[in-house]
C-alpha cells in the first residue's frame, strides 16, 4: 500500500496484466463507501472497439474468442509436435551439439505451449465470465501467465545459444569441437534453464493474490481475490526483467545470424562444413518465425506505454504469437531435413500401430464382456 503526501487517503497499484480484466473509467479509483481507499491501474483495460467486459456477444469479445480457438489448436498441436521432436531426435541416437540443442528447446517450447495454452484460457474464462473470480481462479491466472513467460524466457535462450554455437562452428571449426562436446552442451542448455529462472524469479515474488477488501469499487465487485504488488519496488524491477526478456535478446540474435550468414558468403567450404551449413540453414526459419512472432508482442508494449490502454485483443495476440512460436520448428524440420522427416513420420506410425490395438483391445474387451453378460442372462432364463 502507498501513501499520497502527508493526507489519509491510500492507493494500491495494480500490475497491468490484472488491470485489463477489469473495467475502469480512470486511473485512480476510489471505494464509494470509504474514498480514503483507492486502487490505480497505470494502463486501463479495453477491447479496440471500446466495449463494457459485460458485453459477452460484442465485437472484441468475439475477436478474443476466435483468437483463443486458435490458440487452443496450434497449442495442442506445439505440445505433440515438440515431444515428436525429442523423441525422433532421441531415436536418432546422435551425439551432435546442434541436435542436442534442439532436442532442448522442443522440450522449453512444448511447456511454453501447454502453459500458454492454459494461461489464455483463463484470460478469456475471466473476459467471459465463465468462471468465478476466486482463490483458485487467480491463482491460475497469476501462476499461468507468469510460466508462459519462463517458457518464452528459456525458449528464446536457447535460440541464442544454438546461433551461438551455429557462429562458432562457422568461425572457429575445431576449437568449438572441444567447446561443445556432449556433455558441455548439456551442461550449457541447464545454465540457460537456470538463467532463465533467475530472470523470471522478480515475476513470481513481486505479485500476490490477495483478498480484494474494496468494497464500493464497482468493477472488483465480482472479485474475492485479486492480485497486487508486494512493494513499490516490485514495479520497477519487473521493467528490468521485461528488458532483459523482450528487448535484449533480439539484437542478439539478429547480430549472430547475420554474422553467421556473412561468414557462409564469404567463406569457400569443403565438405566437412556443409553439414554444419545445412545446420544453419534449417535454424535460420526458426530465427525469422521468432522475430515474426514478436512483431505482436512489441506493437503490444509500445502502444500500451504510448495509449496507457492495455488493448485485450493484444493480449490475446501474444499468447497466439506465443504458441505458433512454440510449434511452427516441428514442419520446418520436416521440410528441409529428409533424415528428421523419415524419422518422424516412423514414430507417428508407431503411435499410430500403438493407438489402433489399444482401440482394438478396448473393443474385443467390450465384446467379451458383453458375451459374458449375456451367456450369464440366458443362464438364469434356463433356470
Amino acid at each position: 500500500m502507498d501513501y499520497e503526501g502527508n493526507q489519509s487517503v491510500s492507493f494500491e497499484y495494480l500490475p497491468e496484466w490484472f488491470c485489463q480484466v477489469i473495467d475502469l473509467q480512470k486511473e485512480k479509483t476510489c471505494s464509494e463507501f470509504d474514498p480514503n481507499a483507492c486502487i490505480i491501474c497505470e494502463m486501463l483495460g479495453s477491447f479496440f472497439t471500446g466495449e463494457k467486459l459485460w458485453e459477452v456477444t460484442s465485437f472484441g469479445h468475439i475477436v478474443c474468442l476466435l483468437m483463443w480457438i486458435v490458440v487452443v489448436v496450434i497449442g495442442a498441436f506445439g505440445v505433440v509436435a515438440n515431444i515428436l521432436i525429442m523423441v525422433s531426435i532421441w531415436r536418432m541416437n546422435t551425439s551432435r551439439p546442434f541436435d542436442i540443442l534442439i532436442m532442448i528447446l522442443a522440450g522449453y517450447d512444448m511447456l511454453c505451449c501447454a502453459s500458454s495454452f492454459v494461461g489464455t484460457t483463463v484470460h478469456v474464462a475471466l473476459y467471459q465470465s465463465w468462471i468465478s473470480k476466486g482463490f483458485l481462479t487467480m491463482h491460475l491466472f497469476h501462476k499461468f501467465t507468469i510460466l508462459t513467460l519462463l517458457w518464452r524466457t528459456a525458449s528464446t535462450y536457447m535460440a541464442i545459444l544454438i546461433t551461438l554455437e551455429r557462429f562458432l562452428v562457422l568461425t572457429y571449426p575445431f576449437q568449438t569441437k572441444k567447446w561443445f562436446t556432449s556433455r558441455s552442451t548439456l551442461w550449457l542448455a541447464f545454465g540457460v534453464g537456470i538463467l532463465s529462472i533467475i530472470v523470471n524469479i522478480p515475476r513470481f515474488l513481486i505479485f500476490q493474490v490477495q483478498p480484494n477488501n474494496y468494497l464500493g469499487i464497482r468493477s472488483l465487485d465480482d472479485f474475492s481475490y485479486l492480485i497486487g504488488y508486494i512493494t513499490v519496488i516490485s514495479r520497477k524491477s519487473k521493467m528490468i526483467g521485461d528488458f532483459f526478456d523482450f528487448i535484449a535478446p533480439l539484437p542478439i540474435l539478429l547480430i549472430f545470424n547475420v554474422l553467421s550468414y556473412i561468414k557462409v558468403q564469404k567463406r569457400q567450404t569443403n565438405a566437412a562444413q556443409k553439414a554444419e551449413i545445412e545446420a544453419l540453414k534449417l535454424f535460420l526459419p526458426v530465427v525469422i518465425a521468432y522475430f515474426s512472432t514478436n512483431v505482436i508482442p512489441f506493437v503490444h508494449f509500445f502502444v500500451a506505454r504510448s495509449t496507457k490502454v492495455y488493448y485485450r485483443e493484444l493480449n490475446i495476440g501474444i499468447g497466439l504469437c506465443a504458441v505458433i512460436n512454440s510449434a511452427v520448428n516441428f514442419p520446418i524440420y520436416c521440410y528441409q531435413r529428409p533424415v528428421f522427416r523419415k524419422e518422424a513420420k516412423s514414430v507417428i506410425m508407431k503411435w499410430y500401430r500403438l493407438l489402433l490395438c489399444t482401440n482394438e483391445g478396448k473393443g474385443e474387451m467390450a465384446l467379451h464382456e458383453s458375451n459374458a453378460s449375456n451367456s450369464a442372462e440366458s443362464g438364469s432364463t434356463n433356470l
